[in-house]
């Protein structure tokens, strides 16, 4: 059978025209982290460094919190006291704490159980097709506060109901007037939001001020959008997601909206703790993977083969996301003995608050736990055996955040099951919550957990 030079000439040009496809679909690079929580306690290392914060907040990565914490006590820290998969990344990263809201039947006090945070994880994405500024590591230093404007572009907060069910708490308090968290019971519940790209190195490394203008967010939102005027130089994007298992149901809040003039703004906190050169490397030579959709915010997690599993893994063979988090778990530290002494795992009437309204404990080191009976417990969690239940975000949430969510970040069960969880649909499989309240073996963190009916 004979073929014409014509025929042949276009065959190739179509697949050279596939393979460009492919290439542009791989532009961005997406590098999943996972993590239990390190710890909870009322400090926020950037915005104060001598005094209590203002509410709790639930910590990831480094057991080194205390409000005197810098970048570089993080770097120098030991990656075996922290949740950390990856000895390389010692960063630290913070949000207020979640708290379900009860009532005392004798009393009739409102209560505030912290809340179990099955695991958390950051997902680092840049885009190689980006326009200049050319994407580069975060600098030895930088920190950043994002999220207290949720109508910003680009912020793509959101929060997620998988495998919903009918709420059935014996106290009743079954109808949430929450943004965030949605009346029936979750299989899991998520929050997801995303920080910044671009940074106004003239406004300093997010140390002074108000730690928030040195950096903002694409004028179209995208992590491949162009950066506002006067902001020079561009950074990862990190993605943030909290998740919980067995979620309940009914009346929850964060630690900052407990007073009658408080608002409903989820925010998180970031502080760089990278080995110096290893992030450097990570963006310049992780080559992306082939996403499946032309604006691809989801293509397969990749940039493992530039880390270091840590030696200390209660398992060392998972690569499953959220597993790998069960695999870093470890024992919790007091906080009561090193950072303030206060009860914030389950409380009545009201949980502490105010900037320096309670004496800061000073110069005594965290009580770092080596054994506390913890073991390797993977994740049972199926969203595929639902019952034939399908996703659902909270009703509110649904409303308020729906057109954020949408096209490019997608929606939050897409980030980690689609990509991220590279174990498939049994990427959102995880109920983990049995390993995190295993950390019930240490007082504080684990052993609070507990105490508050939840680990986180």
């Amino acid at each position: 059978m004979k073929v014409s030079l014509f025929a042949f000439q276009y065959v190739a040009n179509c697949l050279v025209a596939i393979a460009l496809i492919d290439v542009a679909k791989a532009d961005l690079v997406k590098m999943c982290l996972f993590y239990k929580v390190s710890g909870h306690a009322r400090t926020d290392p950037i915005l104060s460094q001598e005094c209590v914060s203002d509410h709790v907040h639930t910590f990831y990565g480094p057991q080194l919190f205390h409000p005197e914490t810098t970048p570089e006590d993080l770097r120098n820290s030991d990656p075996k006291y922290s949740t950390s998969v990856y000895k390389e990344n010692k960063s630290l990263y913070w949000h207020p704490s979640i708290y379900k809201v009860g009532r005392d039947f004798t009393t009739n006090e409102t209560t505030y159980e912290l809340v179990e945070v099955s695991f958390s994880g950051p997902y680092y994405r840049w885009d190689r097709d980006a326009p200049a500024p050319i994407v580069e590591a975060f600098p030895p230093g930088f920190q950043m506060i994002a999220g207290m404007d949720p109508t910003l572009p680009g912020l793509n907060l959101f929060s997620e109901c998988l495998c919903p069910k009918p709420c059935n708490r014996t106290d009743n308090l079954c109808e949430s007037n929450s943004t965030f968290f949605p009346s029936q019971a979750c299989g899991e519940m998520g929050i997801a939001m995303a920080f910044p790209t671009c940074w106004d190195d003239s406004k300093g490394l997010g140390d002074t001020g108000d730690h928030m203008s040195h950096m903002a967010y694409t004028i179209d939102g995208k992590v491949a959008g162009e950066c506002p005027p006067g902001y020079n130089r561009r950074l990862p994007q990190i993605q943030l997601f909290v998740r919980i298992s067995n979620y309940e149901g009914g009346q929850h809040t964060f630690s900052d909206n407990t007073m009658p003039d408080d608002e409903e703004v989820f925010h998180a906190d970031f502080m760089n703790g990278w080995d110096e050169g290893v992030l450097e490397d990570i963006v310049d030579n992780c080559n992306p993977l082939p996403g499946e959709l032309d604006d691809n915010y989801n293509p397969e997690c990749t940039c493992e083969q530039f880390l270091t599993r840590k030696s200390t893994l209660l398992d060392f063979d998972t690569e499953e996301g959220r597993n790998d988090a069960e695999a870093a778990n470890i024992c919790a530290i007091n906080t009561r003995t090193h950072i303030v002494d206060e009860e914030i795992f389950f409380v009545k009437g009201g949980l502490p608050r105010g900037s320096c309204s309670a004496p800061l404990i000073k110069d005594v080191p965290p009580s770092f736990v080596d054994e506390c009976g913890l073991e390797y417990s993977p994740n049972d969690f199926n969203e595929e055996e639902c019952e034939g239940q399908g996703d659902t975000m909270s009703s509110s949430e649904e409303e308020s955040y729906s057109d954020e969510s949408g096209s490019e970040e997608g929606s939050y069960s897409d980030e980690e099951s689609g990509s991220e969880e590279e174990s498939g649909s049994e990427e959102e499989s995880a109920s983990e919550e049995e390993s995190s309240e295993e950390e019930s073996g240490s007082e504080e963190e684990s052993g609070s957990e507990e105490e508050s009916g939840s680990e986180e």
